[in-house]
Protein backbone atom coordinates (compact mmCIF):
# COMPACT_ATOMS: atom_id res chain seq x y z
CA UNK A 1 0.00 0.00 0.00
CA UNK A 2 1.30 3.82 -0.76
CA UNK A 3 2.07 5.91 2.47
CA UNK A 4 0.18 8.72 3.39
CA UNK A 5 0.15 11.57 0.64
CA UNK A 6 -0.37 15.20 2.08
CA UNK A 7 -1.51 13.60 5.56
CA UNK A 8 -0.26 14.70 9.03
CA UNK A 9 3.10 12.10 9.34
CA UNK A 10 2.96 9.68 11.82
CA UNK A 11 3.97 10.89 15.31
CA UNK A 12 3.04 14.21 15.18
CA UNK A 13 -0.05 15.48 17.00
CA UNK A 14 -3.62 14.80 15.59
CA UNK A 15 -5.74 18.16 15.46
CA UNK A 16 -8.39 17.92 18.61
CA UNK A 17 -11.54 17.20 15.73
CA UNK A 18 -9.48 14.24 14.63
CA UNK A 19 -8.90 12.79 18.21
CA UNK A 20 -12.14 13.46 19.21
CA UNK A 21 -13.70 11.34 16.31
CA UNK A 22 -11.03 8.54 16.64
CA UNK A 23 -12.11 8.57 20.44
CA UNK A 24 -15.61 8.12 18.88
CA UNK A 25 -15.48 5.79 16.58
CA UNK A 26 -12.86 3.44 18.75
CA UNK A 27 -16.12 3.43 21.54
CA UNK A 28 -18.58 2.49 19.46
CA UNK A 29 -16.99 0.16 17.45
CA UNK A 30 -19.26 -3.12 17.39
CA UNK A 31 -17.54 -5.60 15.08
CA UNK A 32 -19.63 -7.98 13.08
CA UNK A 33 -18.64 -11.44 11.97
CA UNK A 34 -20.11 -11.60 9.08
CA UNK A 35 -21.87 -8.85 6.56
CA UNK A 36 -25.28 -10.28 7.09
CA UNK A 37 -24.99 -9.45 10.74
CA UNK A 38 -23.98 -6.19 10.13
CA UNK A 39 -26.81 -5.26 7.15
CA UNK A 40 -29.09 -6.41 9.63
CA UNK A 41 -28.64 -3.93 12.50
CA UNK A 42 -28.00 -1.04 9.79
CA UNK A 43 -31.42 -2.03 9.14
CA UNK A 44 -32.78 -1.95 12.59
CA UNK A 45 -31.27 1.39 13.75
CA UNK A 46 -33.58 3.32 15.59
CA UNK A 47 -32.38 5.55 17.70
CA UNK A 48 -30.03 7.02 15.45
CA UNK A 49 -29.43 11.13 15.16
CA UNK A 50 -31.60 11.58 11.78
CA UNK A 51 -34.38 9.12 13.17
CA UNK A 52 -36.67 11.85 13.70
CA UNK A 53 -35.87 13.36 10.16
CA UNK A 54 -38.67 10.37 9.31
CA UNK A 55 -36.56 9.40 6.46
CA UNK A 56 -36.16 5.46 5.91
CA UNK A 57 -32.60 3.52 6.49
CA UNK A 58 -30.86 3.70 3.01
CA UNK A 59 -27.20 0.93 3.07
CA UNK A 60 -26.01 0.19 0.21
CA UNK A 61 -26.27 -1.26 -3.12
CA UNK A 62 -23.95 -2.88 -5.01
CA UNK A 63 -21.73 -6.22 -4.77
CA UNK A 64 -20.58 -6.77 -0.60
CA UNK A 65 -17.71 -8.63 -2.36
CA UNK A 66 -16.39 -5.99 -4.56
CA UNK A 67 -12.80 -4.64 -4.56
CA UNK A 68 -14.02 -1.01 -5.03
CA UNK A 69 -16.17 0.99 -2.98
CA UNK A 70 -17.64 4.20 -3.38
CA UNK A 71 -18.67 6.42 -0.56
CA UNK A 72 -20.86 9.49 -0.77
CA UNK A 73 -22.56 11.83 1.39
CA UNK A 74 -26.30 10.87 2.08
CA UNK A 75 -29.03 9.57 0.66
CA UNK A 76 -31.65 11.98 -1.51
CA UNK A 77 -35.53 12.53 -2.44
CA UNK A 78 -35.24 9.14 -4.88
CA UNK A 79 -32.83 7.15 -2.41
CA UNK A 80 -35.49 7.39 0.67
CA UNK A 81 -37.82 6.39 -1.95
CA UNK A 82 -36.48 3.30 -3.24
CA UNK A 83 -34.22 2.29 -0.07
CA UNK A 84 -31.07 2.41 -2.08
CA UNK A 85 -27.83 4.88 -2.43
CA UNK A 86 -27.45 6.43 -6.02
CA UNK A 87 -30.45 5.97 -7.55
CA UNK A 88 -31.42 9.31 -8.66
CA UNK A 89 -29.73 11.47 -11.35
CA UNK A 90 -26.72 11.52 -9.97
CA UNK A 91 -26.46 7.37 -9.16
CA UNK A 92 -27.51 7.32 -12.95
CA UNK A 93 -24.30 9.71 -14.00
CA UNK A 94 -22.13 7.68 -11.64
CA UNK A 95 -23.19 4.51 -13.33
CA UNK A 96 -22.63 5.76 -16.79
CA UNK A 97 -18.69 6.84 -15.15
CA UNK A 98 -18.42 3.20 -14.15
CA UNK A 99 -19.44 1.48 -17.51
CA UNK A 100 -16.87 4.03 -19.16
CA UNK A 101 -13.77 2.41 -17.31
CA UNK A 102 -15.48 -1.31 -17.52
CA UNK A 103 -16.68 -1.50 -14.00
CA UNK A 104 -20.38 -3.10 -13.81
CA UNK A 105 -22.38 -0.55 -11.08
CA UNK A 106 -24.29 -4.26 -9.59
CA UNK A 107 -20.76 -6.30 -9.60
CA UNK A 108 -17.66 -4.75 -9.28
CA UNK A 109 -18.76 -1.49 -6.91
CA UNK A 110 -19.71 -1.56 -3.36
CA UNK A 111 -21.88 1.80 -3.07
CA UNK A 112 -22.63 3.15 0.47
CA UNK A 113 -22.86 6.70 2.46
CA UNK A 114 -21.39 8.29 5.26
CA UNK A 115 -24.95 8.83 6.93
CA UNK A 116 -27.92 6.25 6.54
CA UNK A 117 -30.93 8.91 6.00
CA UNK A 118 -31.43 11.64 4.00
CA UNK A 119 -31.38 14.68 6.21
CA UNK A 120 -34.34 16.85 6.57
CA UNK A 121 -34.38 19.54 3.60
CA UNK A 122 -31.60 17.68 2.05
CA UNK A 123 -29.63 19.78 4.07
CA UNK A 124 -26.16 19.11 4.78
CA UNK A 125 -25.36 16.22 7.67
CA UNK A 126 -23.59 17.98 11.30
CA UNK A 127 -20.15 16.57 12.24
CA UNK A 128 -22.29 15.03 15.25
CA UNK A 129 -24.91 12.71 12.78
CA UNK A 130 -21.64 12.06 10.71
CA UNK A 131 -19.54 10.75 13.62
CA UNK A 132 -22.52 8.41 14.74
CA UNK A 133 -22.71 6.38 11.97
CA UNK A 134 -18.92 6.64 11.11
CA UNK A 135 -18.52 3.19 13.09
CA UNK A 136 -21.06 1.46 10.52
CA UNK A 137 -18.76 2.81 7.68
CA UNK A 138 -15.75 1.58 9.40
CA UNK A 139 -17.43 -1.70 9.49
CA UNK A 140 -18.49 -2.04 5.82
CA UNK A 141 -15.23 -1.63 5.06
CA UNK A 142 -13.18 -4.19 7.10
CA UNK A 143 -16.60 -6.62 6.09
CA UNK A 144 -16.62 -5.67 2.64
CA UNK A 145 -12.65 -5.65 2.26
CA UNK A 146 -11.77 -2.89 -1.02
CA UNK A 147 -8.71 -2.70 -2.23
CA UNK A 148 -9.77 0.97 -3.20
CA UNK A 149 -12.45 3.14 -1.76
CA UNK A 150 -13.38 6.16 -4.04
CA UNK A 151 -14.60 9.15 -1.74
CA UNK A 152 -17.67 10.97 -3.77
CA UNK A 153 -17.57 14.96 -2.98
CA UNK A 154 -16.38 17.15 0.24
CA UNK A 155 -18.43 14.98 2.70
CA UNK A 156 -17.42 11.54 1.92
CA UNK A 157 -13.96 12.87 1.61
CA UNK A 158 -13.41 15.10 5.23
CA UNK A 159 -15.31 11.67 6.85
CA UNK A 160 -13.33 9.00 5.42
CA UNK A 161 -9.87 11.49 4.92
CA UNK A 162 -9.96 13.84 8.09
CA UNK A 163 -6.82 15.04 8.07
CA UNK A 164 -7.21 16.22 4.55
CA UNK A 165 -7.86 19.95 5.52
CA UNK A 166 -8.53 20.87 1.16
CA UNK A 167 -10.76 21.68 -1.15
CA UNK A 168 -11.59 18.89 -2.53
CA UNK A 169 -10.36 20.32 -6.36
CA UNK A 170 -6.84 20.63 -4.95
CA UNK A 171 -6.86 16.47 -3.74
CA UNK A 172 -9.16 14.97 -6.37
CA UNK A 173 -7.31 12.16 -8.31
CA UNK A 174 -4.80 11.79 -5.26
CA UNK A 175 -4.24 8.55 -3.57
CA UNK A 176 -4.58 8.64 0.26
CA UNK A 177 -4.70 5.97 2.95
CA UNK A 178 -7.31 5.15 5.38
CA UNK A 179 -8.06 1.95 7.37
CA UNK A 180 -5.16 0.67 5.48
CA UNK A 181 -6.63 0.74 1.88
CA UNK A 182 -6.37 2.99 -1.11
CA UNK A 183 -8.70 6.07 -0.88
CA UNK A 184 -9.42 8.72 -3.95
CA UNK A 185 -11.66 11.50 -3.77
CA UNK A 186 -13.55 12.30 -7.01
CA UNK A 187 -15.85 15.29 -7.71
CA UNK A 188 -19.50 14.25 -6.63
CA UNK A 189 -21.75 13.45 -9.40
CA UNK A 190 -24.16 16.04 -8.52
CA UNK A 191 -21.39 18.99 -9.22
CA UNK A 192 -20.96 17.18 -12.72
CA UNK A 193 -24.48 17.26 -13.21
CA UNK A 194 -24.17 21.41 -12.44
CA UNK A 195 -20.65 21.29 -14.39
CA UNK A 196 -22.46 19.38 -17.59
CA UNK A 197 -19.77 20.92 -20.11
CA UNK A 198 -16.97 18.43 -21.38
CA UNK A 199 -13.63 19.66 -22.39
CA UNK A 200 -10.42 19.24 -21.22
CA UNK A 201 -10.02 20.86 -17.35
CA UNK A 202 -13.61 20.56 -16.85
CA UNK A 203 -14.76 18.49 -13.56
CA UNK A 204 -16.48 16.13 -16.26
CA UNK A 205 -13.47 15.60 -17.82
CA UNK A 206 -11.38 15.24 -14.42
CA UNK A 207 -13.53 12.61 -13.29
CA UNK A 208 -13.58 10.51 -16.28
CA UNK A 209 -9.60 10.74 -15.87
CA UNK A 210 -9.83 9.63 -12.10
CA UNK A 211 -11.46 6.75 -12.62
CA UNK A 212 -9.63 5.93 -15.40
CA UNK A 213 -6.97 5.62 -13.14
CA UNK A 214 -8.83 4.00 -10.99
CA UNK A 215 -9.37 1.21 -12.95
CA UNK A 216 -6.05 0.83 -13.44
CA UNK A 217 -4.94 0.53 -10.02
CA UNK A 218 -7.91 -2.24 -9.34
CA UNK A 219 -6.16 -4.33 -12.33
CA UNK A 220 -2.52 -4.17 -10.89
CA UNK A 221 -4.32 -5.17 -7.56
CA UNK A 222 -6.37 -7.64 -8.46
CA UNK A 223 -3.15 -8.84 -11.01
CA UNK A 224 -0.86 -8.93 -7.80
CA UNK A 225 -3.12 -10.73 -5.56
CA UNK A 226 -3.31 -13.95 -7.99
Amino acid sequence: MVGFVGLIPVGLERPMRVRRRCETEDALRVRYSTFAELAEAIQSIRDDPLASDGGKIVHYRGNPRAKLMVVGEGPGEQEDIEGKPFVGRSGKLLDRILRSVELDPEEDVYVTNTVKRRPKDNRDPTRDEIEWYLPYLSEEVRLVDPHVIVCSGKVAMTTVLPEVDSRISRVRGQWFNRWDRLVMPVFHPSYLLRNPRWEDGSPKAWTWKDFCKIKRKLNELEGSSE
